[in-house]
């Protein structure tokens, strides 16, 4: 598929910002969460979780071009928006109601693997999001980057005044 050579409009500035915020926040409280509901090392498979159901949404995009196309851009942008706002609460949910048996047995591996797969959901839809996003305005990557990168900014800013304020002391 050739690149569409249309401009991204603000919408698209705003959605990606808006859009890596949530991932980087969602993949914060699946690590806080982790520690709760599951031992405290599984903490930091939130990050493995995230990245892989990114790269899952990124070969989405690369390897079904003909539904991506540059006339479907825009819904398909809206719809894996929808579908991650959507699949946050629902594997959120998921999480909670599935059973976490961290053992070496059958049961156990399929509750890891089925927990994980679960929660990876949501970051494919992100994924194809940022996909979609970098790939089909090439002219404007270096842009649309920037407006990547700062939603993720905003949210460690975030982080850090909320573990500078006095009530955490």
């Amino acid at each position: 598929m050739s690149p569409d050579h249309s401009s991204a409009r603000a919408g698209t500035f705003t959605g990606l910002f808006l859009i890596t915020l949530a991932t980087l926040t969602y993949q914060l409280l699946l690590t806080r969460i982790f520690s709760v509901t599951m031992y405290y090392h599984f903490a930091f498979v939130a990050i493995s979780v995230t990245m892989f159901g990114m790269a899952v949404g990124a070969l989405v995009v690369y390897g079904r071009p003909a539904v991506f196309t540059s006339q479907r851009l825009n819904a398909r942008l809206a719809q894996a928006s929808l579908g991650f706002a959507i699949t946050i609460v629902a594997s959120f949910l998921a999480h909670l109601w599935l059973p976490f048996r961290p053992e070496l047995s059958l049961t156990g591996i399929l509750t890891v693997v089925l927990t994980y797969g679960v929660l990876s959901i949501p970051f494919t839809f992100s994924g194809i999001v940022v996909a979609l996003a970098l790939t089909r305005f090439p002219h404007q990557v270096s842009a649309l980057y920037a407006a990547d990168l700062a939603g993720a900014a905003h949210h460690c800013r975030y982080l850090r005044g909320a573990a500078d304020s006095p009530g955490d002391h």
